[in-house]
């Protein structure tokens, strides 16, 4: 009796690799380092491609409550101790930091075109582009 194991891993591995959509560029596919992405201008290695993090539904919710969050505390902040001139700018500092990781944790990544983020007209168009490439 001959059978496959169903858990043995995939003798390629980068075919493996590629299965974390978080990872993977938009037009090519290919594996893509989140540290890369960290830099606003990273490109794919594979497809040079302009990418950059984009935020998903979960991370949307999450600026929400941090946005009202941080609200409330300055809201507290200038109630207990005036308006002082470094309060202010520490609480935008804290929320910056924070909206950076939540973007950072959650995002995905998204074509960048010179006045935004692709739509998927012109994501479809430059898969095709890429594919013919490849011809």
């Amino acid at each position: 009796m001959d059978q496959t194991n169903p858990y043995q891993p995939p003798d390629d591995l980068s075919e493996a690799l590629t299965d974390d959509v978080k990872n993977q560029c938009p037009v090519c596919q290919h594996r893509i380092s989140r540290r890369r992405l960290l830099w606003p201008y990273a490109r794919c290695q594979h497809c040079r491609t302009q990418l950059r993090l984009r935020s998903t539904g979960p991370a949307d919710m999450l600026f929400i409550v941090l946005i009202i969050i941080s609200i409330v505390l300055m809201m507290m902040y200038d109630a207990g101790f005036g308006s002082q001139a470094w309060g202010v700018p520490l609480y935008v500092l804290i929320m910056f930091l924070v909206a950076c990781s939540i973007t950072y944790v959650f995002g995905r990544p998204a074509m960048v075109t010179w006045y935004g983020f692709a739509t998927a007209k012109r994501l479809e168009k430059a898969r095709l582009k890429h594919q013919e490439s490849q011809l």
